[in-house]
């Protein structure tokens, strides 16, 4: 039995242009970079400093009373880059494609670890196993009571917990595979 390796030619070329294609798609596509966190939904007052003061901000822009709400916790070294108007999505515990539109109203004066967390109220029972370093208040409001998960509408109920991804920045695949060539 006599193999001639033929295709050998013609699919190492392929191989070239699916590479070269593949360098090309991962330098002109920009894909956004999240920092995620522990959040909880607030409708309506509540006694919390940190949602007050959420509240007394959304109200100075106009915001109506009653509107659902959030506060989240969020790695703290990420504080210098967090600014309000930044876009967020809640992805609401136990519905894994219950996400949530919002906006970011406030952030944190400064950056909290687990026992200055722990003395605050509201703070979610944070304790130094679930709050892994330090952290920032992130505080906004958020575009809708309701989302849909597998088809269903639920109303978002004061309390519920939910993982807060906000959108830092857009970043190139090949600045993440060669930092030196930014």
């Amino acid at each position: 039995m006599n193999v001639t390796p033929c295709w050998l030619p013609v699919t190492s070329w392929l191989l070239v242009v699916a590479g070269i294609g593949m360098i090309a798609l991962a330098a002109s596509i920009r894909l956004p970079v999240y920092e995620t966190g522990f959040a909880v939904v607030h409708l309506g007052a509540t006694d919390a400093t940190a949602i007050a003061s959420c509240s007394s901000k959304r109200q100075a822009r106009g915001g109506l009373r009653g509107d659902p709400m959030f506060v989240a916790l969020v790695d703290g070294n990420s504080r210098p880059k967090l600014i309000p108007g930044m876009r967020v999505l809640l992805r609401v515990s136990g519905y894994r494609d219950g996400d949530i539109p919002g906006s970011v109203d406030s952030v944190g004066d400064g950056v909290l670890d687990a026992d200055e967390l722990r003395s605050l109220p509201g703070t979610f029972g944070a304790t130094p196993t679930t709050v892994p370093g330090p952290v920032v208040a992130v505080c906004g409001h958020l575009e809708s009571d309701h989302f849909r998960s597998d088809g269903t509408e639920y109303t978002l109920q004061d309390g519920m917990t939910a993982t807060a991804r906000v959108r830092l920045r857009d970043e190139r695949p090949i600045d993440r595979l060669l930092p030196r060539a930014r």
